[in-house]
């Protein structure tokens, strides 16, 4: 730029080569590099909105920057690692859970976890494809509570043994969980959700009654501590809505939160074999 000022004998009083040569060679300018260096960020798209973390670390600055700073190295987790970890988690808990309140609470849970884990999913989604979620989330939970309403009523009349119904819908959890990325990629419109929504409410609704009837069975004063079962199904309903919508979703993106979903109900279906017939 210097040069070409030279040649054509620009006149100016304010753009001087000293001024430029300032603009472009300053302190800031290569404080600036470092820390674009030192600094990797996660690209922001639809399907992976890492800003929307980032913009969450960021604010937290404001309270606590030691939290802002566990929330960066929360970042830097390499998926496979959290996956391996999961694996690690879940044979645990396969190997110590022999009572059955322990197997029973846990596949509630899971159960509980999966279901808001996939709203969240389903309404992030729906705000990246089609985007007036705002309008639609109303519709979207009316439709899951009623399959979900119409999964229990429809487990209640099942004469079939409740571990074989269960690792079934565990199967078709497996199989829901392949084929919803393809179908919110090569079909993103509105009913594509909603067809989702009646998917996910009606296999989870199934669970719980289901859950419920081998605890009845097997244990002799479970009548007593029935609520155990709803205190798994809201805890783990916690989790599905604290987890995947601040970590899952921003820091992995849809499709990996969807893999690891797949992977808790997989470490589920193998703890079902655990149950007695």
């Amino acid at each position: 730029m210097t040069q070409r000022f030279k040649e054509q004998q620009v006149k100016t009083s304010f753009i001087t080569e000293e001024y430029l040569s300032y603009r472009v060679t300053s302190d800031k300018i290569l404080q600036i590099n470092k820390l674009l260096k030192e600094n990797v960020v996660k690209i922001n798209s639809d399907f992976y909105p890492s800003a929307y973390f980032y913009e969450n670390t960021f604010w937290q600055t404001i309270f606590n920057f030691q939290l802002a700073k566990i929330a960066k190295k929360i970042t830097e987790l390499n998926f496979i690692w959290v996956l391996l970890f999961l694996l690690i988690v879940g044979l645990g808990i396969i190997l110590k859970s022999k009572r059955l309140p322990q197997i029973t609470f846990f596949l509630t849970a899971v159960m509980g976890f999966t279901l808001m884990s996939f709203e969240m999913l389903i309404i992030s989604a729906f705000q990246a494809i089609l985007g007036y979620v705002f309008s639609k989330v109303a519709l979207i939970f009316a439709i899951i509570l009623a399959f979900v309403s119409l999964g229990n009523f429809w487990a209640n009349k099942i004469q079939i043994s409740p571990k074989k119904i269960l690792s079934l819908i565990e199967i078709l959890i497996l199989a829901f969980c392949a084929v919803f990325t393809l179908l919110i990629q090569e079909f993103p419109s509105e009913p594509t959700f909603y067809l989702i929504t009646v998917i996910i409410g009606f296999l989870t609704g199934m669970i719980f009654p289901l859950t419920n009837k081998i605890y009845l069975k097997k244990d002799k004063k479970a009548k007593e501590k029935t609520g155990i079962l709803y205190t798994a199904d809201l805890t783990g309903a916690f989790f599905g809505a604290i987890l995947p919508s601040l970590f899952f979703i921003p820091i992995f993106g849809i499709f990996k939160t969807v893999v690891f979903l797949g992977g808790v109900n997989a470490l589920t279906l193998i703890l079902l074999q655990t149950l007695e017939p």
